[in-house]
């Protein structure tokens, strides 16, 4: 019988944390990787706790529009890259940075 799982984020925590990371790390960037929605625990409650991050990485273009959406305005790397030359331009429309993993991709780029 499976056992019932919970987990509880405590969003003060979360600043509590990227304050005290950003005091140790100096002027170095700190960006939050909050892929897979926030790893599941929704990132539409766990980006906000993360505001003084210098970027946010994922892995979902829609998660990378929603936070534009939602304000965010630094930097947003798509982790994965992108899958179609259409992408493109919504990475342009919505100012995201994108990997490239493949020689198409590079070629995309360069066209």
């Amino acid at each position: 019988m499976p056992r019932p799982i919970l987990a509880t984020i405590h969003l003060d925590v979360f600043r509590h944390n990227l304050a005290v990371i950003r005091q140790k790390v100096g002027n170095s960037k700190i960006w939050s990787v909050v892929k897979a929605n926030a790893y599941g625990h929704g990132l539409d409650r766990i980006w906000q706790s993360l505001k003084q991050t210098d970027g946010f990485a994922l892995l979902d273009m829609n998660e990378a529009i929603y936070l534009r959406e939602q304000g965010w305005q630094g930097p947003i790397l798509l982790l994965e890259g992108f899958f179609k030359v259409e992408d493109l331009q919504i990475i342009n429309q919505y100012d995201l940075t994108t990997t490239v993993q493949s020689h198409w991709q590079l070629k995309a780029v360069e066209e």
